[in-house]
Order: structure tokens, then C-alpha cells, then sequence
């Protein structure tokens, strides 16, 4: 991995000068501690969010969005805050899951990572883990928070997609002895075990840890599906007085998973390929093949290699091509109907992560607080994927998709706050900068096939790689892809990045704290030249008691990819880089925190636009390029260019109210009205592809969603610690998928409840509790995503926890 150490020194320089000297003055000020009071040990700093005041579903402080530790309501940026309560109620173990009751925010069940998200229309591209990208092992092992962010956020993350991002906070010591443990089973054979345990050192209680394992064990209600995962977390926090706070901890996950669930083909498919429509047949009908047997022979053998020649041939008969993926009776093509799964068979997905961080934190002087945080992640990740979609005959065609993966990130960050209180308001100066190295590389494995046992199809015998490549499902014995895979080839692919990033952020509380003013100001830039500045800015006020009136503008910037790729590339050909992607959004609402909070949320007006979205351009590469039109594909190229173009606007409303202590309700809808393709240069103009892309709306981003969950606890009486609770969640009607001039598929509606009870009491001076959690009560059957996916059926899960 590449190292600037001409800028690393520095800041450890500047960074070990400030601690040296506030070390020398810190000393002498407290020679034994003093009595503790309820906040210490949990208001670290002015970075970092008073976390007492964190109540059920309830938040009111942003940790790491802007960062400065701001109340939610006097925060001009709309964020949102997930808190653990939820998470736990829920039983919710993937980032997926909990973003299910957020406004504006799409999952999609096929992409189980962050490009499965969705955010005002936008795709994601990764998650953060305490503002700091993050590609792999992403689930709710080690979690305090989430914070949605919504809308351009690169004056404080940097490179971002425009819809905003997911930051989920990481649980650290808080200077008590206290522990739990959970344990889970559930549908499908569902097993998890979480041990969270955190104390103070006896002999030194300035020296507080904690320890964090989990391990599950599942299948999953599609055929071949399974997590096999282990995680373990230990952190260390020193904290010697007041001025001074260090965090050290590690993280390691190693997992073995399959979650490929594609191949749910269009049935027209199938039923087009067993007996081919009359108007096709008489459409490709000519001198070579003059009769219907003949035409018939050949779309089955040209419609049996890919279903995208099928949807070819019926677009060009009838002027729209088909959805390739779509719904229908399974059970009539495939075993087991939905149950069925053709991505499944012998693949499997190997992470293993580690991550090692430090936070620094110095109360300089009481004006001047400094921070400093290290993050180093490291991922190997070992995919196997043998099949895809069934061709025409529901065989399965193979392909070796293996490919490993390994993924290097080393970010150095330090922040200088500035507070002072000046003519009756307080002001705030951040300073900071920040450092990342990147590396990734790309390999693929060899494959051996002499082990498979030869197969015999209409008195043809295969033998070897032949087994595979004609694999039937219904008749031949399953192919365990493991069992073929032998050494790494030699590295195919690397990338390196060096980005620095330097930024200020002032905010302003005036006027009695009724006014908040939020200005920030970014600039990144990569070792290849490519950089980008973006402001934000934001007010808000508070018009009557509990209510602010709010309002933002942000801009966004993200590097594009190469104007040039492919084999034919010559050395010292130019390839660079786009101009990047820029996108400027702006919020306009209102925020609360009415009645001390009994009611915290946003309701806000946005508009965003995005430009300079990368596209191939088509004419070059296709028509005038030689490289493309000779008789090799060796030497191919691709050209791009920019000038893609997506825009979206509408109306969020988020909610968390608890009218009274027993009771509970979280609140979330949106109404996007506009979501679409604004441009696309890849496009012919005039063109039937651009006809039915341009304009079109963007994929897995209904015009509506409504979202509300109950709790109501009893607090006295005969069902004192008794809980129960019921969400429902609506999905208006979404497009199948974005970038595709194939068709204009929409997944219909669908409506979903979820319940809740649980039960908390103290056993033997021990606190302890059970939950029983219903995840799609009444087993409702519907598909969703970008690839049409059937989602999960009913879910039941019962956990049991013991404090200690």
C-alpha cells in the first residue's frame, strides 16, 4: 500500500506537539478524581453528542454529520437517527433492515449491500462506520446509531452519491461495569448469540474496556441461502481527567454467506422459447429460412444462448422489448416455485475484515478543543458465483464468476474547534483535514474440473468442463463450485487513491439560540489531478416554541471513471478521468423538538439535480472506433463521455413523539414526485431507446411510501415491563430498473405489518427480558428491487437477554 508519509508526518507532528504540551499542563490539575457527575463519562467533547439524552426511539444530537455535536432540531441539514431501541425492538440484523422505517430510502433485496440502498432516487455506493467509508461486513453487531444523512453531504463526508448516505455510530466504554447477553432463534433456523460486555479496570478507574462477540448461524427461505458469521470487537478507552479521551479499538469479522438469489426469469420467456409467437416467426421469416420449421429452429437455438436475444427479437417485432426478470406462477417452470434458485447451487461469498481505530480527543483550552482519529480497514473477499439465468430450456448455463478481491483503507483526521461566545451568541470554528490511502486488487481462481462425474443428456455424454457448461438441475447431480476451485491467478486488476481532503465549518447560535446559522466549506483532491469544491449552507429558527423553520443548500461532487477501458487501450494512449459528477440540492422545512422533545422530527421540501453522470458514448465506440470494427474482440475498445443527468424532488416527513412515557410512535412518509432521467448522451436523439429512457422515472423510487411503528409499554400494574407493538409499511408501485431502454416494468404496491411483544423484569436482582418480534405478519407475497426480486415471506424471531 502506498503511504504518504510527507503528510502524515506532519500531522502526527502538529498532533504530538498539542497532546505533549496540554499533557505537561494537564497533570498537575487533578491529582485524585473528582466525584463524577451523571454527564462525564458521557459527554466526551464538543464533537461528539450527549448520549444521556438519548431516550427510546427518540434522538436529539447529531455525533458525526457536520461534525460538531449539534442538536437535531437546530441543525439546518436534514438528518435522521435510528436509534439502538429501535434496532433491538425490531430485531433488525443487517443495515438493510434498518433503514425500513426511513423516509425517502429504498432497499432492494437482491443488492444486500450499500448499492442495494436508495435515497431520493439515488443509488449507494457504500456505508460509513463513524464517517468513514466502508465496503464490507457491514451488519448491526456493533452498533449505537445510525444517522441517514439526507442530500449532498460533501462539505462533511467528501465524495458522496447526491440522494445522501448511512453513518452507523460504533458502541465504545462508558466508564461502567455492566454486560448482556442475547440470544435468538428464529424462521429458517435462524440462530444468533450477542455478548456485550464493558467494566473499569479495578486498580485503575481511568481505564475503562469493553468486549463485543456475536456469531450467527442461518439458512434463509430460498433454497442454497446461508450466513455462517463471527465477529469480535475489544476497545480499550482511557481517560486520565477531563481534557483528555482516548479510544482504541479493533474489529475482526470473518463470514461465509450466500445471499445470490437471481435467475427468476421472465416465464414469457420460457413459454416463447417452447413455442415461438406467430408474428416473430413470420417477422424473421426469409430466403434462408423460407418455412416456419425453419425459422422455428433457429430462434429456439439463438432464444436457448440468452435471453436477451429473446427480448431483442420481440422488441424488434413489436417496438418495446420485454422485462427479462419479472413475476408469475414459479411453481409451473421452476421446483418448488419461489423456494427455487438458480444463482444458489455451489456459490458462496468468503469476507474476512479487520479494522483498527483511535480517537484522540483534547480539551486544548476552553475555547480550543482538538481530535484526532486513525482508521485502518483491511478486507479479502473470495466470491463464487457458477450460474445465472436459465436459458430457454431452464437449464442452467455456467460461468466462472469467481473472483477474489482485496480492499486497504488508511484514513488520518484531525479536527481543531474553535468555540467562543461573542455580543451574546456562541460561535463555533471546525478546521480539519484528512488523509486516505486506498488500495484495491482483483484476482480470479483456476478451476479443475476432472472430478465431475459425466452426464448423459438425450444420449450425448458430457464429461469435464462440458458437465458444466450443460448443466441441468432437474436431472443432474448438484455441482458444488467449492469443490472445483483451486489457486489464485495472478492479480488482474489494481487501483490505488491518495485524497486529501481540507475543510471549515462555522456555525452560529444567536439571537437567544433561536437562530442557527451553518456554513461549511470542502475541497478533496486525488493524486491524479481530479478535485472538487463544495459549500453548504444552512438556518434555521425557531418561530414559536419547539418548532424551527429550516433551510439548506448543498452541493456534491464524486470522481468519474476513464474516458477510455477495455483490452485494446494502448500504453501511452490518453486515459483520464471525467470531470466528476455535481449535484446541488436544497431543503426547505420544519424541524421540532416540542414539548423537550416529546416530539423530534423534520418535515422538509427538497429538490435535487445531478450532472456529469458518466455514459459510453455509443457513436464512437460503435461506428467509428476501428479498434471495434475489425474482426477481433482482443483489441476492443470504450469510450465515454459525460452529460447524463437525473433530478428528483418531493416531501419527507420523519416523526419520533412520545405524548407519554408508556407510549411510542415513529412516523415516516414521503411524496416524490419527480424522479427521473433528465438526459443520457448514450442515446441516440430521436431514438426509440431514448424515446422510452428520457424522462423516464428512476428505478426502486415510488411516488409514495408511508411508514409508522407503536410501542406501547406498561409501566405499572399486573403487566408492569410488558410490551407491545405494530407497524405497518407501505410501498407504492416502483420501476424495475433504471438505466434500461428494454422496458417500463413496474413492480406493483404492497402493504406489510410487523408486531412486536416483549417482556422485561428482573430475575435474582438480574435484569432480563424476551422478545417475540413478527416481521410480515400476514405473509404477504410481493417483489421489489431493480430485479424484480420476491422479497422475504413471514418471519418470526424470539430473543431472550440477560443482564450482568
Amino acid at each position: 500500500m502506498k503511504t504518504a508519509i510527507r503528510w502524515i508526518a506532519p500531522v502526527w507532528g502538529a498532533f504530538l506537539v498539542t497532546a505533549l504540551s496540554g499533557l505537561e499542563a494537564f497533570s498537575a490539575e487533578e491529582a485524585k478524581p473528582a466525584a463524577k457527575t451523571p454527564d462525564e463519562v458521557t459527554t466526551m467533547s464538543p464533537f461528539d453528542v450527549q448520549s444521556t439524552r438519548e431516550k427510546g426511539y427518540r434522538a436529539t444530537d447529531s455525533k458525526t454529520a457536520t461534525g460538531i455535536a449539534l442538536e437535531l432540531a437546530k441543525t439546518p441539514i436534514n438528518i435522521q437517527v435510528i436509534t439502538s431501541d429501535f434496532i433491538q425492538d425490531l430485531n433488525l440484523d443487517s443495515m438493510h433492515e434498518t433503514l425500513r422505517y426511513t423516509s425517502g430510502v429504498m432497499i432492494d433485496e437482491f443488492n444486500r449491500d450499500a448499492s442495494g440502498v436508495r435515497m431520493r432516487g439515488f443509488q449507494g455506493t457504500t456505508f460509513y462506520r463513524n464517517g468513514v467509508p466502508r465496503s464490507n461486513g457491514i451488519y448491526t453487531d456493533n452498533l449505537d446509531r445510525i444517522e441517514v444523512v439526507k442530500g449532498p453531504v460533501s462539505a462533511f463526508f467528501g465524495q458522496s452519491i447526491p440522494g445522501g448516505l448511512v453513518n452507523y455510530i460504533t458502541k465504545t466504554p462508558e466508564f461502567k461495569t455492566a454486560g448482556d447477553l442475547t440470544l435468538t432463534y428464529g424462521s429458517f433456523d435462524y440462530k444468533r448469540a450477542v455478548f456485550d460486555y464493558q467494566g473499569v479496570l479495578p486498580s485503575y478507574h481511568k481505564l475503562a474496556y469493553r468486549v463485543i462477540a456475536t456469531k450467527r448461524d442461518s439458512e434463509d427461505w430460498r433454497n442454497f441461502e446461508y450466513v455462517r458469521r463471527s465477529y469480535v470487537s475489544p476497545q480499550v478507552r482511557w481517560k486520565p481527567n477531563s481534557r483528555i479521551d482516548l479510544t482504541v479499538g479493533y474489529e475482526w469479522t470473518l463470514s461465509h454467506e450466500n445471499l445470490l438469489n437471481n435467475g427468476r426469469t421472465n416465464l414469457q420467456f420460457h413459454a416463447d422459447w417452447a413455442n415461438p409467437p406467430p408474428d416473430v416467426i413470420n417477422f424473421n421469416r426469409n430466403a434462408t429460412r423460407p418455412t416456419d420449421a425453419a425459422v422455428i429452429t433457429f430462434l429456439k437455438n439463438r432464444w436457448n444462448a440468452s435471453i436477451a436475444n429473446w427480448a431483442a427479437d420481440i422488441g424488434a417485432v413489436r417496438g418495446i422489448r420485454p422485462p427479462t426478470v419479472t413475476t408469475g406462477n414459479l411453481a409451473s417452470f421452476y421446483p418448488e416455485g419461489r423456494k427455487y434458485n438458480t444463482g444458489g447451487p455451489g456459490a458462496d461469498k468468503l469476507f474476512r475484515t479487520r479494522n483498527i481505530d483511535a480517537a484522540l480527543r483534547l480539551k486544548a483550552t476552553e475555547w480550543m478543543d482538538v481530535k484526532y482519529t486513525y482508521s485502518y480497514y483491511w478486507d479479502y473477499v473470495d466470491r463464487y458465483q457458477p450460474f445465472g439465468f436459465p436459458n430457454g430450456d431452464r437449464t442452467i448455463p455456467y460461468a466462472e464468476r469467481t473472483n477474489v478481491s482485496w480492499n486497504f483503507a488508511e484514513v488520518n483526521n484531525v479536527d481543531v474547534l474553535f468555540t467562543k461566545n461573542i455580543l451574546g451568541g456562541r460561535h463555533r470554528l471546525l478546521v480539519g483535514g484528512q488523509i486516505t490511502d486506498t488500495e484495491a486488487k482483483t484476482g480470479t481462481r483456476r478451476m479443475e474440473y476432472t472430478s465431475l462425474q459425466p452426464v448423459v443428456h438425450n444420449g450425448v455424454t458430457f464429461t469435464g468442463r462440458n458437465v458444466a457448461l450443460n448443466y441441468n438441475p432437474f436431472i443432474d447431480p448438484q455441482i458444488d463450485v467449492r469443490n472445483l476451485i483451486k489457486e489464485i491467478n495472478p492479480i488482474v486488476g489494481r487501483n490505488y487513491a491518495h485524497i486529501r481532503s481540507y475543510y471549515v465549518s462555522y456555525q452560529a447560535s444567536t439571537f437567544k439560540d433561536r437562530l442557527n446559522t451553518l456554513i461549511s466549506v470542502r475541497h478533496e483532491g486525488n493524486a491524479d489531478g481530479t478535485s472538487g469544491t463544495v459549500p453548504s449552507f444552512g438556518v434555521n429558527y425557531e418561530f414559536i416554541p419547539g418548532f424551527l423553520f429550516f433551510a439548506s443548500r448543498s452541493e456534491n461532487f464524486r470522481v468519474n471513471g476513464p474516458n477510455i477501458t477495455g483490452p485494446g487501450v494502448r500504453p501511452g494512449e490518453l486515459q483520464t478521468n471525467l470531470p466528476p459528477e455535481e449535484a446541488i440540492g436544497t431543503d426547505i422545512g420544519i424541524k421540532s423538538n416540542w414539548k423537550e422533545n416529546a416530539l423530534v422530527g423534520t418535515l422538509s421540501y427538497f429538490t435535487l439535480d445531478n450532472k456529469n453522470e458518466r455514459r459510453t458514448d455509443t457513436a464512437r465506440t460503435m461506428l467509428t472506433e476501428p479498434r471495434n470494427l475489425d474482426n477481433t474482440n482482443t483489441n476492443d475498445v470504450q469510450w465515454f463521455n459525460i452529460g447524463g443527468r437525473e433530478r428528483s424532488s418531493g416531501l419527507e416527513l420523519d416523526l419520533a413523539w412520545t405524548p407519554v412515557r408508556d407510549y411510542e410512535t415513529v412516523l415516516a412518509y414521503s411524496y416524490i414526485w419527480e424522479a427521473k432521467i433528465v438526459a443520457d448522451p448514450s442515446l441516440a436523439p430521436g431514438s426509440n431507446d431514448a424515446r422510452i429512457q428520457i424522462g423516464r422515472r428512476i428505478g426502486n423510487t415510488p411516488v409514495h411510501q408511508f411508514k409508522w411503528w407503536n410501542k406501547y409499554t406498561f409501566a405499572k400494574g399486573r403487566w408492569k415491563g410488558l410490551a407491545l407493538g405494530a407497524g405497518v409499511r407501505f410501498i407504492g408501485a416502483t420501476p424495475g430498473a433504471t438505466h434500461q431502454t428494454i422496458f417500463d416494468e413496474y413492480n406493483p404496491a404492497y402493504r406489510l405489518v410487523d408486531l412486536y411483544a416483549g417482556y422485561r423484569t428482573k430475575l435474582m436482582g438480574r435484569p432480563v427480558s424476551a422478545a417475540l418480534t413478527v416481521e410480515n405478519a400476514t405473509n404477504h407475497i410481493y417483489v421489489q428491487g431493480l430485479n424484480n426480486t420476491y422479497a422475504d415471506p413471514r418471519k418470526i424471531f424470539l430473543n431472550v437477554a440477560c443482564g450482568f
